[in-house]
């Protein structure tokens, strides 16, 4: 079988540890709790959900939701995306100071969902669409189609890189091929993609911060290799 073009190896955890599973059973339990209720995580349609992902790359995510309304109620369907102006689009999009480049990717995005006839449904053919790459591509994959998709943006990463102790070497973390087999580890064999996915993201967000992350609070503190093993000062 061939491999997809610019999406991960098949994962191998036989060397990872903590072990995933248990990774994947104390986030789940803890996003009971501490879940970030957003207007894209309450949809499965995956027009809307690729919008939203398109939105939150290099955004914070608690400044999306009112340009997403305003986005979908303007551009209701890949149609009505195409069919806009750039300029049309960068006015939706100044609240969150997006470049005119991001606004021409999604029209060109909108261009190319009607060629597709929608959204596709697996992660191969997502990542050849305008504006989107490996990230985007797990993501919608698995929001919207409940596929257990792996998805590495900086913030999971960061998440992965410590709980795993995994150093990337010659790639931004967000590239590099070992955290993506961890991330693809975590989510092969899970029964809920989406909470474990929204899991690790809300975790980003709150605990595992950039900086000065919150190691007694975190739900994986007994087990994540930076906090058993933190660096020497």
């Amino acid at each position: 079988m061939s491999r997809q073009k610019g999406l991960p190896q098949e994962p191998s955890s036989d060397s990872l540890s903590p072990a995933p599973k248990a990774v994947r059973a104390r986030l789940i339990r803890w996003s009971k709790s501490n879940f970030r209720s957003f207007p894209w995580r309450r949809t499965e349609d995956p027009y809307a959900i690729l919008l939203a992902e398109v939105l939150l790359r290099k955004t914070a995510a608690r400044s999306v939701p009112p340009v997403y309304s305003d986005l979908l109620r303007k551009c209701p369907t890949p149609q009505t995306l195409a069919d806009s102006s750039v300029g049309q689009l960068k006015r939706v999009l100044a609240p969150l100071g997006l470049s005119n480049q991001r606004a021409a990717q999604m029209v060109a995005l909108g261009a190319a969902l009607v060629s597709h006839g929608g959204v596709p449904p697996d992660a191969g053919r997502l990542a050849t669409l305008p504006g989107v790459g490996p990230y985007t591509a797990g993501a919608v994959t698995c929001f919207a189609f409940g596929k257990p998709s792996p998805m590495v943006d900086t913030n999971i990463a960061r998440v992965i890189s410590r709980v795993f102790a995994i150093t990337p070497s010659r790639f931004e973390a967000r590239r590099c091929p070992e955290i993506w087999r961890a991330a693809r580890a975590l989510t092969t064999r899970s029964r809920a993609p989406r909470t474990l996915n929204w899991a690790i993201l809300d975790l980003a967000a709150a605990v595992c911060r950039p900086r000065s992350p919150l190691c007694a609070r975190c739900p994986l503190g007994d087990i994540c290799q930076l906090s058993l093993n933190p660096p020497m000062d």
